[in-house]
């Protein structure tokens, strides 16, 4: 385990989190889960902020307004994250990229607002193509499911046995 973990998923109860030894960021998106946060005892967030895959996140004009709210309970605001993870399934590249850069437009003018040495996005299929996030959060790289297949990827399925099976 690393001693520096961003927990990209919002939570109600924290408390386990502030236990972590080493540095421990959580993603926040709502007046709600910064309460959280500074009420179980976290020092460090980032704002979730929707850029175009809408399953959670701030809208982007309310990200700064949060940031001053984490601020206000105590806590440091390390920057923004978004996840373009509507793009992943576009397989014409130049498209993908297109649907990337509005994402990332999005997120820059919250990143904007809300400060922080933190842009963290990205995904498995649009690791390449990021260009705005300063870290990159491709994960399914790992044992790559068959839907990146299509997209030309420099990496392999870890179970392409398995993979064919189920396909």
């Amino acid at each position: 385990l690393g001693e520096d973990l961003l927990l990209a998923n919002e939570v109600t109860d924290a408390r386990r989190l502030a236990r972590v030894e080493g540095r421990v960021t959580l993603a926040v998106d709502s007046e709600e889960t910064v309460d959280v946060a500074a009420r179980d005892g976290l020092r460090e967030v980032v704002i979730d902020v929707n850029v175009g895959l809408p399953r959670c996140g701030c809208r982007p004009e309310q990200a700064g307004a949060l940031a001053d709210r984490a601020r206000r309970k105590g806590l440091l605001v390390r920057g923004v994250m978004g996840y373009e993870g509507h793009a992943m399934p576009v397989e014409d590249r130049a498209k993908r990229q297109e649907v990337v850069a509005q994402s990332m437009a999005l997120l820059v003018k919250a990143h904007a607002d809300v400060g922080g040495e933190l842009v963290s996005a990205g995904g498995t299929g649009s690791f390449d193509l990021n260009t705005w996030a300063n870290e990159i959060q491709a994960g399914s790289y790992a044992l790559m499911d068959t839907a990146y297949a299509k997209l030309g990827l420099p990496f392999r399925q870890a179970l392409s046995a398995l993979a064919t099976v189920i396909s």
